[in-house]
């Protein structure tokens, strides 16, 4: 906005000695300068907007947008006040008030590449994902070399699933800016999801080159050592990090999982000290229960292992504000979807055109094998093992909300998620996806992917609970994993969804037993890939040899020979599982 001349408006110098304070980070010099003026020039808009800067700047929100409000007041066609509203709203929380704000600043000049940007992070936050790609690409269409959204947009893309296009836009950044380390490690991300290991272990290395205490870089970098069974560069990784950053709760949790801890071991004082603190955040107490629940069972005490990790679940819990109506309404919905026997028959038809891999749906509940099962499947040479895919869930939500299943849903499942699995570039004919969940729309994938295989992998019931209750899980998915009374209320309408499955698609499913695998891994391969039309090959029996990816907790035991035992380690921790016990039916 021109600063006006004449007695309305405030001299060129007042203005720039203002904006000179605020350059040089002196705030309450500027503060107080822009504040006189305002007392001069009450009506001036320029000036409310550089006050509404200053108090963003000091991390005072709700003046600042009480300011860029009054700016608008005095200019009603302000772009940039209504631009800067939107940032102080969205950093307020209120991101549907935000992105109405970014909208009007757009309206007005129709080229504003940081509004387009802007509105794009809001939308994003708000799980508006496809609103803010197209954001996004607006804002870099007017703006090229807005490194930010090229950067943002490439991350979007890469939760969007999106990888080859997240690689292209993190590439283009540094390209462009080739010391980028954020580009760096956003691209090392993507990459590892492709596959393309010494790519992305190469791009976590360049982060680290351009800055060598980025926490993040470091952690990423032990994150996909540990996936690929590299413990002790992983090791060596988190302890980068945590030289760093002495405080990084996180890499203690993940660096717990790799070492045995002793006695004498500074870490447990390092972590009950932090612990003790009244200043560390709820996320970060919760990643010590975790790591010290570990390090108590490392040493055998058993009581406070329970207990660190009961109050680690205690506060996942409350971060995820689970809500077991959600789940029983959803069971309730499907069963309804799937109990017309006469539709379902109608839909049960060969598909027009033969897709040109089969999907092997490895299913269950966590902590039941499915990594193990995945793994030793991968390592046959007409397998490709794909790792947890949402590709299923988001196919089936784009199209289906409840009610009756009919044929141009399935048709649309199938072209979605036979497109996503081409897209990965395979040549073997068997694709697996172990994503667990995917026992939800097992009706759904017999029913628009006939040709699919389907493993469905059993445990003995408690282990696989208390197996659940003691891990953390980094995503959102598991909510009703943090405490006993969820997991034994999600585990029963598992299994009643799993015999609706059976009664409605009979030997339309493998079952897969974890315990008999243990007792005779050869005859249980054999039968599995038997199943699959496979012969067994000696690479699925040494599947602990295998260096593939594996981006689960279970990384570290698909790394190990098979061992009995572990269905039973549960009864280290039996006098706190009565009542899980008791509602599981099991002695």
């Amino acid at each position: 906005m021109t600063i006006q001349d004449g007695h309305s408006a405030p001299t060129r110098d007042e203005v720039e000695a203002v904006i000179a304070f605020y350059n040089n980070g002196e705030l309450e010099a500027a503060h107080a300068a822009v504040t006189a003026l305002i007392g001069k020039f009450p009506g001036n808009s320029f000036l409310h907007n550089i006050r509404g800067a200053v108090n963003a700047r000091q991390e005072d929100q709700e003046n600042a947008a009480a300011d860029f409000q009054k700016a608008i007041d005095a200019d009603p066609n302000f772009p940039d006040a209504y631009n800067n509203l939107g940032v102080a709203l969205k950093n307020l929380g209120r991101l549907e008030e935000a992105v109405e704000k970014y909208a009007k600043a757009i309206s007005i000049k129709p080229d504003y590449a940081e509004a387009y940007f802007n509105m794009a992070n809001a939308l994003r936050d708000l799980e508006r994902r496809e609103e803010a790609v197209s954001k996004y690409q607006e804002a870099l269409r007017i703006a090229p070399n807005h490194h930010g959204a090229r950067n943002n947009l490439g991350v979007l893309l890469n939760k969007l699933e999106r990888y080859e296009e997240a690689v292209s836009q993190f590439s283009a950044v540094l390209l462009a800016k080739p010391d980028f380390a954020d580009a760096y490690n956003n691209l090392g991300l993507a990459l590892k999801k492709i596959g393309r290991e010494k790519e992305a272990l190469a791009s976590f290395a360049k982060a680290i080159e351009v800055k060598p205490d980025y926490v993040e870089a470091h952690y990423n970098k032990g994150s996909y050592l540990f996936d690929l069974g590299r413990r002790e560069d992983a090791a060596a990784s988190y302890e980068d990090a945590l030289r760093i950053n002495p405080e990084f709760a996180e890499a203690y949790r993940s660096r717990s999982v790799l070492k045995h801890y002793r006695e004498d071991d500074p870490e447990i004082t390092h972590m009950l000290n932090m612990l003790g603190r009244n200043d560390i955040s709820n996320h970060d107490r919760m990643q010590l229960y975790y790591a010290l629940g570990k390090a108590s069972e490392d040493l055998e005490k058993y009581d406070d292992a329970f207990g660190y990790y009961s109050n680690g679940n205690f506060l996942r819990k409350q971060f995820l504000d689970y809500r077991p109506e959600i789940e029983r309404n959803l069971f309730r919905k499907i069963k309804e979807a799937f109990d017309d026997e006469e539709n379902i028959k109608r839909l049960c038809r060969a598909p027009e055109e033969e897709s040109r891999q089969a999907p092997v749906f490895v299913v269950g509940m966590p902590r039941t094998g499915t990594s193990l099962t995945e793994q030793i499947l991968s390592c046959h040479s007409q397998i490709y093992g794909a790792g947890e895919l949402v590709t299923l869930g988001k196919a089936v939500n784009a199209v289906w909300r409840g009610g009756a299943v009919d044929a141009g849903q399935l048709q649309s499942i199938r072209e979605h998620y036979l497109g996503n699995m081409a897209r990965r570039g395979a040549s073997e004919p068997y694709v697996t996806d172990k994503m667990n969940l995917n026992y939800r729309w097992i009706g759904f994938i017999r029913l628009a992917l006939p040709e699919a295989k389907i493993v469905h992998i059993k445990r003995r019931s408690v282990a696989s609970c208390w197996s659940i209750f003691k891990y953390y899980f980094s995503d959102f998915g598991n909510g009703y994993a943090y405490d006993l009374d969820d997991i034994a209320d999600y585990y029963s309408g598992y299994m009643d969804l799993m015999k609706f499955w059976e009664e409605r698609f009979p030997g339309g499913v493998y079952s897969f037993s974890y315990e008999r695998l243990t007792e005779n891994q050869e005859e249980e391969t054999a039968r599995l890939l038997d199943y699959l039309g496979l012969d067994l090959e000696q690479a699925c029996i040494d599947f602990h040899e295998s260096k593939r990816a594996v981006a689960t907790i279970s990384s570290m035991q698909v790394r190990r020979k098979l061992y009995k035992g572990s269905s039973e380690e549960w009864r280290k921790y039996a006098k706190f599982l009565k009542p899980l016990i008791a509602r599981l039916g099991e002695d």
